[in-house]
């Protein structure tokens, strides 16, 4: 299959929202950790008798994710993710990314992960000049069903 282009026409709340429970699970999971380790931590220092107390452990860690959510949506609403238009292009070499006139390229062997939800791609790319990853959302809904596996098949096939 040759290359192709992709024109997104925003990013609904849900494309949203479903991309960044992946990006906070880390830190969620980080957080509840930490946590459980300070508990049982204090516990143990305070000695065994102290174990009932356990029960406000378990009323922290469900609060956290219901805290990550909602700042996840403030987050949407101060954006214009609904109004972007985005470009993505695709072939055998790479992808690129144009929003409001900028343009990211990004070769297949610097695109780290490729990750499909039920309404996402999420490409997680290194960017020269920056540390760690960046992730970038492409939606489904924009995409035909051989579209999406030839982007996997590309992706996949700088492993070899």
């Amino acid at each position: 299959m040759e290359g192709f282009t992709v024109t997104v026409d925003g990013i609904r709340r849900n494309e949203f929202m479903q991309a960044n429970h992946f990006l906070a699970m880390k830190q969620y999971l980080a957080t509840a950790g930490l946590l459980l380790l300070l508990a049982v931590s204090i516990l143990i220092v305070n000695g065994s008798d102290q174990f009932r107390n356990l029960w406000a452990l378990l009323i922290i860690i469900p609060i956290v994710p219901i805290v990550y959510h909602f700042s996840f949506l403030r987050a949407y609403g101060k954006q214009p993710y609904g109004e972007m238009e985005m470009s993505y292009s695709f072939d055998e070499n790479g992808w690129r990314l144009t929003v409001n006139g900028q343009t990211g390229v990004v070769a297949w062997v610097n695109t780290l992960k490729l990750r499909r939800t039920k309404t996402v791609f999420l490409l997680y790319a290194r960017v020269e000049g920056r540390r760690g990853m960046v992730s970038n959302v492409l939606p489904r809904r924009c995409l035909t069903d051989e579209q999406a596996d030839q982007i996997v098949a590309w992706f996949n096939a700088k492993k070899i």
